[in-house]
């Protein structure tokens, strides 16, 4: 009679797998929490970037029509696209005006605010984008900031 062997894992080895597995776990976890913060600044500070560069191309298209001194001129800067500009850099009279700075903006930056003063947040977390403040007067520029200390929650 032959005798046969069975194979497998005993239950010590596999209590050893399932531990060793917590552990990595327990590590990874809040690194990939840390990452989401750090990926939410990340995105924050390029939607500060664009809004500044934008703002700037703006401008370079209204001083170039010679409309620097006009409080409210609709500048062309895509196909059909228009934004209003308030002496010489984008108005903050809608959100549809700051949302049409950038080209397909991701549904997870919301544009708010009112009057003079908007913001654009990552994932609509206060104090996570960028607060975009409006020229007062011309030969004045716009006040751009950005928004980080909500980044972490």
């Amino acid at each position: 009679m032959k005798s046969s062997r069975q194979s497998g894992f005993t239950l010590i080895e596999l209590v050893v797998v399932i531990v060793i597995l917590g552990i990595l776990a327990a590590i990874a976890l809040p690194r990939l929490i840390s990452m989401e913060s750090e990926a939410r600044a990340a995105v924050a500070d390029s939607l500060y970037n664009s809004i500044r560069s934008s703002s700037n191309m703006v401008y370079a298209k209204v001083a170039s029509a010679g409309q620097l001194t006009n409080s409210s001129y609709n500048v062309p800067i895509a196909d059909g696209v228009n934004v209003n500009a308030r002496f010489g850099y984008p108005n903050t009279n809608s959100n549809d005006n700051i949302e049409r700075l950038f080209e397909n903006l991701s549904d997870r930056v919301v544009v708010g605010g009112n009057g003079t003063t908007r913001t654009i947040l990552v994932d609509g977390i206060p104090n996570c984008g960028v607060s975009y403040t409006r020229a007062a007067s011309s030969g004045d520029r716009p006040n751009i900031q950005p928004l980080r200390n909500g980044c972490d929650d």
